[in-house]
């Protein structure tokens, strides 16, 4: 995947996201407890992973790199 893709990729989920944290604090499915909580446990820390990622897009790009150049040098 080239830079430019996982940016897109990214920043797209990042504004997808965005619309569901919204839909939480504007309606009134806030009130529903199974609704807060998936929120709470994975749409609030995938909204922190997607920003770093955009922030820190080369050292991510570099740490993917890394793991796969290591895997690359096992099975030759």
């Amino acid at each position: 995947m080239s830079n430019k893709q996982l940016r897109n990729v990214v920043r797209l989920v990042h504004l997808a996201i965005a619309v569901i944290i919204a839909a939480f604090v504007y309606s009134p499915l806030r009130l529903n407890d199974t609704f807060t909580a998936i929120i709470q446990l994975i749409v609030i820390p995938v909204l922190i992973v997607s920003g770093i990622v955009m922030w820190q897009q080369p050292l991510v790009i570099k740490w993917l790199n890394r793991g796969r150049s290591q895997e690359q040098q096992k099975n030759t």
